[in-house]
């Protein structure tokens, strides 16, 4: 395994408030580069019954599909927790790896910052908790 490190903001990357572009003189981690969008993904209204569709442009690379890809991982793990988080205030019996999946996601918009009443697609009941 590789170890890196980072040691100046502009080596780092958020996957909140990116608009897909990078200069490397600009400080701002949000940034990727270039001025074309390299890669987007688009979910339906229910991600059970609906495709989710990942879209790879000419400037695409390898980093534009994991990025992608860790907005499908936080999508799906938003859903079961809302899911579950469901069951368990409607009564229903749910599994102590279940109510993990609703721990996770609860400390994953705690890290992320989401708090209070702020509105997220599929977390509103686990937002509101924070």
């Amino acid at each position: 395994y590789k170890e890196y490190a980072a040691f100046n903001p502009e080596q780092i990357k958020s996957a909140t408030g990116n608009r897909g572009t990078f200069d490397p003189n600009d400080p701002n981690i949000l940034n990727q580069g270039g001025d074309a969008t390299r890669a987007q993904i688009g979910f339906g209204d229910d991600i059970t019954k609906q495709a989710s569709v990942m879209s790879l442009f000419a400037g695409a690379n390898l980093s534009s599909f994991l990025h992608e890809g860790a907005h499908f991982f936080l999508e799906v793990h938003s859903d079961l927790a809302t899911r579950n988080q469901q069951q368990i205030d409607s009564g229903a019996s749910v599994s102590d790896q279940e109510r993990g999946i609703v721990d996770d996601m609860r400390k994953l918009l705690g890290w992320f910052g989401v708090k209070g009443r702020r509105k997220h697609r599929r977390a509103q009941h686990l937002v509101n908790e924070l």
